[in-house]
């Protein structure tokens, strides 16, 4: 945060927290039967993930270093005069505190991969056109014991050939006669 480290005097620095994953936006589109009804739609998603091959350290053999930098605390304090300091992501470990000291083939040394993976998510009945449904949890992992971030899906519903619909109603257009109309048929 931007005044974390504002008062801090030289003082023993902080590990780095747990960071949450990503928030992740997808969209589906439904037949207007199906978004009437409750559907379940299958979705193939894609995000950033701890790498399988070096269980998220970055290390070919799973033991990266402490950073000398930083001393394994991801963020360094600069002076800037008056008893006051700064803190900022360290560079050469990039906020991780760790650095690999025979990188990941898969991830080069970051500790996250490409995941791809399909789930299988329940569109309430009655939903609408541009409609976003959010899903806790389901988005990115996350890092560090991080609580993985949401799933944002916008749903897109197809039109249909004889109903409309207008708020939570559904209607329909018939076309009446004029001896229809003042008669009654």
């Amino acid at each position: 945060d931007v005044f974390g480290g504002l008062f801090n005097r030289g003082g023993t620095g902080t590990r780095v927290q747990p960071k949450r994953g990503q928030d992740i936006e997808s969209e589906v589109t439904l037949s207007f039967t199906e978004a009437v009804d409750e559907a379940t739609v299958p979705l193939r998603m894609s995000s950033q993930a701890p790498c399988k091959a070096c269980s998220g350290t970055g290390d070919k053999n799973g033991t990266p270093r402490v950073c000398p930098t930083c001393v394994g605390t991801g963020q360094v304090s600069r002076g800037s005069g008056g008893g006051f300091s700064l803190t900022d992501p360290c560079v050469d470990c990039k906020g991780r505190g760790l650095i690999a000291q025979d990188p990941c083939d898969v991830c080069k040394g970051s500790g996250r991969a490409k995941s791809a993976h399909t789930m299988q998510v329940r569109i309430p009945a009655g939903v609408s056109d541009g409609q976003r449904i959010r899903l806790r949890g389901k988005g990115g992992a996350g890092e560090r014991g991080g609580p993985a971030g949401d799933l944002y899906v916008v749903v897109h519903v197809d039109a249909h050939p004889v109903f409309g619909r207008k708020g939570d109603n559904l209607t329909v257009t018939v076309p009446v006669t004029y001896p229809e109309a003042t008669l009654g048929g």
